[in-house]
């Protein structure tokens, strides 16, 4: 084992028989804590009939009921607590809070102490080095503060021994950001999403630049947010030439973090499957079928339930992350056994087609195939339970399309060709797409529009 590529050998490879054991002994403490200091995990208890000195093994650990974002939004409007009963500890002792996107609706609250905000430091200080940080290093990180990850994504680089440069990268600034990117040449670029990757590439040619000569000095982009395709990372890489593009996904309420090493990486192009790693020593992840709440086994989809071992100030235990994955709990290649997951889609984004299930990565991938669509801007219709017909709005490139509907045609046919469904295209400009801050909404529900 070469221990230079870990930053804590000791955890990182620890045989996954003792991380299980230490999650167990990490569950029963944290019950006992949630359940003295936190109303509604308290409240989720006494439905049940529960108390913290029952819970002794993984059956009964799952006793206990999963809850999700709706559960809490649902108490916060009975109690009038922002934190909807889960704060547990008192406000002088939080030092940031922080809301969520509101992806799949309205933003949740969350907080952390400074206990917490040292534990993402070191979850974090892992990732970053598995990713390829060291010291010396000039790291650009997300310059904005809304989220847990930020300011302990910056700490995390420092401890490393890096350069650290906040910088928020956005639509509206990014023809100031390339002169910037020429003169201090970071080795390390973080962004919110593979979207921000081929803005700044886009940018740097219509202002007469190579993106080979501005992004040179990078040898290391991180993705944030949607599954990272082997299409965008491969156009990324050979359209900078000098970088590896890797991917981190995130739960912000829980702050829990899934990103892929070297050798995860590598695999994206054979595989195209981002498989990333989290650390089971500071969160525990279960995976249960959304609709059941059984246990569904390795290579099965799953919803990531989520448990946080170390948290203080908010700690989830068994919170539904509404997220959709495949886990493995076999050792990686690169020498870690933590457990390893490929996030697909949200749960709320399956749509039923034809008796079959679809999720916007089916789709999107089936974009990616054609330039003209390359860039995947679309969204899908929900518009009943049950669906015939797969509809899809979608944007394409008009600089290199000569003829949409023949476009539209081609797409169709390789959609029924892989996935079996039919579907339909309904073609709109790339800014009249949904979008919730940064983020394309993948899936329109038109039976809540009515």
């Amino acid at each position: 084992m070469n221990i230079t590529e870990y930053w804590n050998p000791i955890v990182e490879t620890m045989p996954m028989e003792d991380l299980k054991e230490l999650q167990l002994k990490k569950i029963k403490n944290q019950i006992r804590y949630c359940y003295r200091n936190s109303s509604y995990t308290r409240k989720r208890f006494e439905e049940k009939g529960l108390t913290p000195e029952e819970i002794k093994t993984w059956d009964d650990f799952r006793k206990i009921p999963v809850f999700r974002k709706q559960d809490v939004r649902d108490e916060r409007e009975k109690t009038g607590d922002p934190f909807g009963g889960l704060l547990n500890v008192s406000l002088p002792e939080l030092i940031q809070i922080w809301s969520s996107t509101g992806t799949s609706g309205v933003p949740t609250f969350s907080c952390y102490t400074d206990h917490d905000f040292m534990d993402q430091i070191d979850n974090l200080t892992r990732t970053s080095w598995m990713q390829g940080g060291r010291p010396g290093m000039k790291v650009m990180v997300p310059g904005v503060g809304f989220h847990w990850y930020c300011a302990a994504l910056q700490s995390a680089y420092m401890r490393i021994g890096c350069v650290t440069w906040p910088e928020m990268i956005h639509p509206a600034l990014s023809a100031r950001k390339i002169p910037l990117f020429r003169r201090i040449r970071p080795d390390i670029l973080g962004t919110d999403g593979y979207d921000v990757l081929a803005m700044i590439t886009d940018e740097a040619r219509k202002q007469g630049y190579d993106p080979k000569e501005v992004f040179s000095s990078i040898k290391v982009a991180i993705s944030v947010g949607e599954p990272l395709t082997p299409k965008v990372a491969g156009k990324i890489e050979a359209d900078w030439g000098n970088v590896r593009v890797f991917s981190r996904s995130q739960v912000g309420e829980s702050m829990t973090m899934v990103a892929d090493c070297p050798e995860m990486q590598k695999k994206l192009f054979e595989t195209g499957k981002v498989w990333g790693h989290i650390w089971d020593d500071i969160v525990c992840g279960e995976f249960i079928d959304p609709e059941t709440e059984e246990l569904v086994s390795e290579g099965e989809r799953g919803e990531y339930v989520i448990t946080n071992l170390n948290s203080r100030a908010m700690a989830f235990i068994r919170f539904g992350s509404e997220d959709l994955a495949e886990y493995t709990r076999e050792v990686c290649d690169c020498g870690r056994t933590s457990s390893r997951l490929f996030i697909l889609s949200r749960t709320g984004w399956r749509l039923r087609i034809g008796g079959k299930i679809i999720v916007p990565l089916d789709i999107i991938q089936i974009f990616e195939e054609f330039p003209e669509t390359e860039k995947a801007g679309l969204t899908l219709l929900r518009y009943a339970k049950d669906m015939p017909t797969l509809k899809i709005r979608a944007a394409y490139d008009e600089n290199i399309t000569k003829d949409p509907e023949e476009l539209k045609g081609r797409i169709i046919k390789k959609i029924k060709e892989e996935l079996g469904v039919n579907s339909e295209i309904e073609w709109v400009p790339y800014d009249k797409l949904p979008f919730i801050y940064h983020k394309i909404n993948r899936v329109l529900d038109l039976k809540k529009e009515k």
